[in-house]
């Protein structure tokens, strides 16, 4: 499980903490104490309240030993019980907290990439659209030059130079869709697209 701070886009957050599995240990802690509070303490405040051990149970001088006895263990074990479902509400808001939180930073490190990258793609088209005017305007001199001409073979490089320079840009920015999208045969299926919704699903799940 990563540190908040040591979260990125590249993270797995089914490494993250496990407040399912969590939460349902905490399930079985609070069904144990709720046996113990209905086996122990209730039928104690029974007995405290009108069996064997009200306040007319084995009086001393007046004193009703066990019955007070029986008040103080009560109490003790209500004291108990009450902290020990106030830990159980803590550990599992805590861990909620966590969950929400590790999400949340994944969610933004996801946002930040996919935005990176469509900022080159964008980029990188706009540098493509500049390259065929160039390319178009190198051909219009060719087209006007003499063949085997200065000006004829430098316009012909200067138009292979552009057509060059796209098609590396194309490949790029096929790259960089793929990361994206996740590639042709697997379209928004394991891309950063569908990551983030997987993000924003579990964090939804976990808000309710």
């Amino acid at each position: 499980m990563p540190k908040i701070n040591e979260i990125t886009y590249q993270s797995d957050p089914y490494s993250f903490i496990d407040y399912n599995s969590i939460s349902a240990e905490l399930e079985k802690l609070t069904s144990a104490f709720e046996t113990i509070n209905n086996s122990v303490l209730n039928t104690l405040k029974t007995e405290i309240n009108q069996g064997g051990l009200d306040l007319y149970a084995t009086n001393i001088n007046g004193v009703p030993i066990y019955h007070n006895k029986a008040v103080e263990l009560q109490q003790k074990l209500d004291g108990i019980y009450t902290d020990c479902a106030s830990i159980i509400s803590n550990i599992d808001k805590k861990a909620k907290e966590h969950r929400i939180e590790e999400l949340e930073t994944y969610i933004k490190k996801l946002e930040e990439k996919i935005n990176e990258l469509m900022t080159e793609i964008r980029n990188l088209e706009a540098q493509n659209n500049e390259l065929e005017n160039k390319r178009a305007s190198y051909i219009s001199i060719k087209s006007a030059a003499t063949p085997g001409s200065k000006e004829y073979i430098n316009a012909s490089n200067q138009a292979l130079a552009c057509l060059n320079q796209r098609n590396m840009n194309k490949q790029e920015i096929d790259k960089l869709q793929n990361q994206l999208d996740g590639g042709f045969w697997s379209a928004n299926n394991g891309g950063l697209k569908a990551k983030l919704l997987d993000a924003e699903a579990l964090l939804s799940e976990m808000r309710g």
